[in-house]
Formats: structure tokens, sequence, C-alpha cells
């Protein structure tokens, strides 16, 4: 977990987004240039860096005890602690969740949201998660969803009022994602299902800091084809949304249990259970319907796949810059043992000694490299979108295939 005192520095991080990224070339492009400067990253840090160090650092401890708890029922199955519910509110309220997660006019660059949510996964590891799920599901929606689809569900997923999650494992698929088991069902209305399945390890499946879960559910149809495939993807509120994006009953999604995973027992990895009364419906994500048993939405799902890869890498990397600004803190202070070239004079602090120097900086060379690695990643994602040419855009998005896998694999090892 990450440690109870904020100690977290942002000179190294300045360094790397406003000396070495590079920045400047994204910013130039028609996507940014009448939105920001460089010097507008420092907003955005300074209120980050304040909320991490008075509000989620300080919540951090009840990640651990008490944590979430699973109480069942259909309202709010699982419980946070009243501190997340304050880091939660004042996160959305200083946008720095979800928010990031936009895609349009005006959009912010994602390479800025690196170091935020760095500092956020320094601060805590289990807290964070609430809304990076979110964000991931907005990536889709924005990339795949129609237009109506958009207008209903994105507003309150991006204002945090109602939360994302990834609806991909179940009990039998796992890595094997063609194994999944879940079914959908067409209704009498054009892209409405109704479906019926188990997922499991589900990344804030259910909260009581939103009102609503919005979960992007992999099923198949009838006549789906064996493995990926058939695979089709599908939007399942938790609470049904109405046309004018009124909440309405509950839509037969039941949380089973939550995980208890070792140093984020704050975080909701939920156990979900569709449609065990038979009355779970959702929409299939986009225009396109089944043809010839195949679907698209692993497809869909991997632009959420790709996006928390990347972020894996990035909640690594926030505990690696907690754990070594720890260690500094404590080298400075602990006194022990004579110097080596001074073996009769006083004790020393222990950062005097070689070999305690040499772990501090090996430390700190992974630090810098993870996060040079997960910050020029991020500014890849943006120039596949956003740089000049179809040429240049597409070297960006290879460079970014290239990386992402080392960022999640090399980071979190």
């Amino acid at each position: 977990m990450a440690h109870s005192n904020w100690l977290y520095q942002t000179r190294d991080i300045m360094f790397q987004i406003k000396e070495w990224l590079g920045v400047e070339k994204l910013l130039a492009l028609d996507a940014y240039k009448d939105y920001y400067g460089m010097d507008d990253i420092d907003s955005f840090l300074d209120v980050n860096f304040k909320v991490c160090r008075d509000v989620m650092c300080p919540a951090n401890k009840d990640a651990d005890e008490p944590g979430a708890k699973f109480v069942g029922g259909n309202e709010h199955a699982v419980t946070t602690p009243d501190s997340f519910k304050n880091v939660y509110k004042t996160i959305m309220d200083a946008e720095l969740g979800p928010q990031f997660g936009y895609r349009g006019e005006g959009k912010i660059p994602l390479c800025w949201y690196a170091p935020i949510l760095e500092m956020q996964s320094a601060a805590s590891p289990s807290i964070v998660m609430f809304w990076c799920l979110t964000q991931g599901a907005i990536t889709v929606l924005q990339e795949f969803a129609t237009q109506k689809q958009q207008d209903l569900f994105i507003p309150k997923l991006r204002t945090g009022e109602w939360g994302g999650t990834m609806g991909l494992t179940e009990p039998g698929a796992g890595s094997e994602v063609g194994a999944v088991q879940s079914k959908a069902f067409p209704t009498d209305t054009p892209g409405k299902y109704k479906l019926t399945g188990t997922k499991c390890f589900i990344s804030s499946g259910d909260h009581d800091l939103a009102e609503n879960i919005i979960h992007l559910m992999l099923a198949k149809t009838p006549g789906a084809k064996e493995g990926t495939a058939g695979i089709s993807l599908f939007i399942v509120p938790k609470f049904w949304v109405n046309e004018d994006g009124s909440l309405g009953a509950w839509n037969d999604v039941t949380t089973m249990g939550i995980e208890h995973k070792l140093g984020i027992h704050g975080s909701t990895t939920a156990t979900l259970a569709m449609g065990e009364n038979d009355n779970c419906y959702g929409w299939m994500v986009g225009e396109a319907e089944v043809k010839d048993g195949r679907g698209i939405g692993m497809k869909q799902m991997f632009a959420y796949m790709n996006e928390e890869r990347l972020n894996t890498g990035l909640f690594s990397l926030g505990c690696i810059g907690s754990a070594y600004y720890a260690a500094l803190d404590y080298a400075k202070l602990r006194v022990q043992s004579k110097h080596s070239t001074n073996p009769k004079g006083p004790s020393v602090r222990i950062i005097e000694h070689e070999d305690v120097r040499r772990m501090l900086l090996s430390q700190k060379a992974v630090l810098e490299a993870c996060r040079a690695l997960i910050y020029k990643s991020y500014l890849y994602r943006d120039l596949a979108v956003d740089a000049a040419t179809p040429e240049e855009r597409e070297y960006y998005d290879d460079m970014f295939a290239i990386n992402n896998p080392m960022c999640k694999a090399y980071t979190s090892d």
C-alpha cells in the first residue's frame, strides 16, 4: 500500500513533463493550440498534489481497515468508508478523474494525465481504482457507441455520478476470453438484449460512491461463433437508464461478493451475477449487429484493455515512487553505525553509507526509467490521434502498441 504520510516530490516529474518529453510538439497541433500552453500543466499538478496530500493520503489508512465491506442487497451491496466519499467528491469537483477520458473539443492531453494518476496511485492505490475504470468506459463509448448511447451515458460517467466497469472475466474465461459463457438474447426492441451470466474480478464492480454502475459486458448472442469471433459488447447498467437519462428500476445485476486483495482491501473487486431473476437488460454497443455469428465485441473491448494495461503501469509507478520517497526519507532520519571513512567517529545517518546510497540510486533509476517509458507512451497515444498526417498517426500508434505491454509488465513486476 502507499505510505501513510505524503512524501511525494514533483521536481523530477516536472523535468520529464516540461523539459524531456517534448510536449510542445503536441500542443502546437490543432486539437490543443487554442486551449493549452506548457505552463497550464503547473496548475493541474499543483491542485492534484494538494488533493493527494491533504485528502487522498489521509484516507489511505481506511483502505486497509476498515476497507470496503460486502453487505449484500440490490441498492449498494458494497460500502466504503466515509473518507472515500470525501476523496471521490473532491476528485470529481476538481475534475481530476474520469474527465480526462473525454476526447472531444478542448480535451486535455493524456500525457498530462500520466503524472496526475501517478501521484493519485501513490497516495492510495485502492481509492484511485474507483474512477480509472470509468475513464476506460468513456473511451470505448466515444469510439464505438451510437450518438444516442453516448449522449445517454457519457455525461454522467464524466462527472463521476455514474461509474464504469470492464465486464470481461468469468470463472472459466480469463485469459481465454473466447470461452465466455454469458449470453445475450435479442428482444423486440432493436439493439436491446436480455443478458445472463457471471462475471468475476470486476474492479469497482459495485460501491456506494456513484449512484449507478455502467458495466461494459462481453457476451455471446444465439448462434455466435466459437471463440473470440462470436463475442459482442453490451452496455449493462446496474439500474436501468431511461431515455431521458433518469434512473429506472434495478436491472437484476447482483453482487455476489468482493475479493480481499493484499494491499488494496479498499478496492471493490466484485463477482457479479447478471439475470438471476431473468430481468437483466442491456444495449449492444454501437450500430453493428452480429453477422454470420461474428461480433465485434473483442475489438471494442481491446480499446478498454489497452487503456487499463497502461493504467496498470501507472498504478505500479505510483507505488514505486511512494516506496522510493519513503525509503529516502527514512534514510535521512535513521542514525546507525560509523562512517566507513571515520570508524572512531559518531554514528551517522544511514544515507551516508555507500551501500545505502547505492540502493537508493538503484530505486531512483528504476523509478525514472519507468516514468519515462509510461509518459512517452501516453504522448504516443495523443499523437496517434492528433498528429498532422496519417503516416505520423500510424507511426505513433505502432509505437504505443510496442510500448504498452512493457509499461504494464515491467513496471508492475
